[in-house]
């Protein structure tokens, strides 16, 4: 595998080229992720999987849909089929087809009706999208779950015809279509082979942290002639609301001052940015330092950390706002995004050593890491090179509270190994996502992939159910003030509305001007109460049903 000793994430900008007829994405189009579990997020064990990291090596540049992932561990190519109007119906402007059809045995003897499968679902991802969408086609990783048995080179023999599927839809949609041949070296990244172990996949499955980097920058790499880039000092400067995102919110950005906190068990020394704290979790083993540093730019200052020693076992070293910032217009349904700029080398301009994983998270709805193992953007040591670009925590809908709060957080997690990083991070970005209408709503809970704080529901004392599309029962005898939740939604520029439903009969004035209604003593056993959820952007609406038997 073939990887350079530095990447820096956004250097030119390109305004034509490469799409023939098509118009070049512009700065701020959406991506969405649809296939099985190989490109899901934190399908191998701590570690986040390769779209995530095709997001940060498009710098900034391109933004997730509301409902970018659509892939999903352990699903078949029916149940990919089944939930496709979820991503679909986002309509962004690139959409990827991931690895599909590993779970079903698509590469063995059996491999024609299972190719039939995925040709069904390549079509209807073609026909779903609107005809201005490019879209990436992946052919099926090869993996030891879709491994050959005896009797001919299946791997081989599928990815041949699924090769000629995308060149036939290419000879009628020309640029629209994109093959992502994985198999072949794409500059200085890949080619992608999960047999190399290590360097490649866990339990050659899934593409484990090198893995997912290689097939991440090959994707950026394909997709760059299609898109418009920007330097990271042009998009991380750039804070003013724009046509596709709300203006940076985030008050620090510049990192100012020098009276933020130091803590931790073994306290860190040197500056922090006013209003910040750095926290070393590392305890100590042998000579284990925590220095943080103000860099002085133009205009604003960057908060440096440099970590050395070896700690006597992995821990994290957490550098967040020290209190959590008010997100105004942080309704429920809405999306923020947490973005800066990240460069990690070992001092000298080479890669870092020890560390194993980072992330961003803004707050508990809306986190980077994959899972409680700070499944973040992992790597064996060393790293396999310098990181600097923009980096983008994606969004999730806001829930549980009209007004959000949250504090961004930069978390690094380091082996019981020697060593040596240091790491600058730079203007600080917060800004709401989708604010323009661009297609009809949808819900996107459809997917069956979103967990129930993205789905819509009811909450409070006396209820219970999980969400959308679980029913759920009231206790009348103990229900108090109840609270609907819409879920995540894509279409852009949405707004919402409720109307409450008792045996049939509307409810006048519930839900009327918010999120909450007194439902005590208005309801009684044997009723029926229907909860309906509509979101409305100028291209129409879309509604969805919350049903609760009282009890």
């Amino acid at each position: 595998m073939m990887i350079g000793p530095t990447v820096t994430i956004g250097r030119r900008r390109r305004r034509s080229g490469g799409g023939g007829s098509l118009p070049v994405v512009p700065l701020g189009g959406l991506i969405t992720f649809y296939g099985d579990g190989t490109g899901s997020e934190g399908a191998a064990p701590g570690v986040r999987n390769w779209p995530a990291w095709a997001l940060q090596a498009m710098g900034g540049s391109i933004m997730p849909s509301e409902g970018w992932m659509q892939c999903k561990s352990g699903e078949t190519l029916d149940g990919v089929f089944a939930r496709r109007h979820a991503a679909l119906k986002q309509a962004p402007n690139i959409f990827v087809y991931a690895s599909d059809g590993h779970n079903d045995g698509l590469k063995s003897s059996g491999w024609s009706a299972q190719f039939t499968k995925w040709e069904r679902n390549l079509d209807a991802v073609v026909a779903g999208l609107p005809s201005t969408t490019r879209i990436v086609v992946m052919p099926t990783l090869w993996t030891s779950v879709s491994g050959e048995t005896t009797g001919g080179n299946w791997r081989q023999i599928v990815q041949d015809a699924q090769v000629a599927k995308v060149t036939a839809l290419q000879a009628i949609h020309g640029a629209r279509i994109i093959l992502f041949n994985w198999w072949t070296a794409i500059n200085s990244f890949g080619p992608y082979d999960f047999t190399t172990g290590a360097n490649a996949s866990d339990n050659n499955v899934h593409a484990n942290a090198l893995g997912g980097w290689t097939l991440g920058n090959m994707l950026a790499e394909i997709l760059k002639p299609h898109i418009t880039t920007a330097t990271k000092d042009a998009i991380l400067a750039d804070t003013a609301a724009k046509t596709w995102r709300g203006a940076n919110i985030y008050a620090e950005r510049a990192y100012t001052g020098t009276t933020g906190a130091l803590a931790g068990s073994v306290a860190p020394t040197g500056q922090v940015a006013t209003t910040h704290t750095l926290t070393n979790n590392l305890t100590n083993g042998t000579g284990v330092t925590v220095t943080a540093a103000k860099v002085a730019q133009s205009g604003y200052d960057q908060q440096r950390i440099t970590v050395s020693g070896t700690p006597a076992a992995a821990q994290t070293i957490r550098f967040a706002r020290s209190s959590n910032m008010t997100i105004t217009g942080g309704a429920p349904g809405t999306y923020f995004a947490f973005m800066c700029g990240l460069r990690i080398e070992n001092g000298s301009g080479g890669p870092a050593a020890g560390l194993d994983n980072f992330g961003l998270s803004l707050g508990s709805p809306n986190a980077l890491f994959s899972n409680a193992n700070l499944g973040a953007f992992g790597f064996s040591n060393p790293l396999p090179a310098v990181i600097d670009g923009v980096f983008l925590c994606p969004p999730d809908a806001w829930f549980a509270n009209d007004t959000a709060v949250a504090p961004p957080t930069l978390d690094f997690n380091f082996d019981a190994v020697a060593l040596s990083a240091q790491i600058t991070i730079e203007r600080p970005q917060v800004f709401q996502l989708y604010t323009n209408a661009r297609t009809a709503p949808w819900y996107i809970g459809d997917d069956t992939i979103v967990g129930a704080n993205f789905q819509a529901r009811l909450t409070g004392t006396g209820v219970t159910g999980a969400g959308l599309p679980s029913a759920g029962t009231i206790t009348a005898a103990t229900v108090t003030t109840v609270r609907v939740e819409p879920g995540n939604w894509s279409g852009g520029g949405l707004t919402f509305s409720r109307v409450m439903r008792r045996n049939g009969a509307v409810v006048s004035g519930a839900f009327s001007t918010g999120w909450t209604y007194a439902m005590g003593g208005q309801v009684v056993a044997g009723d029926v109460i229907a909860i309906d959820v509509t979101a409305t952007n100028s291209f129409g609406s879309e509604t969805r049903t919350l049903t609760f038997n009282v009890v």
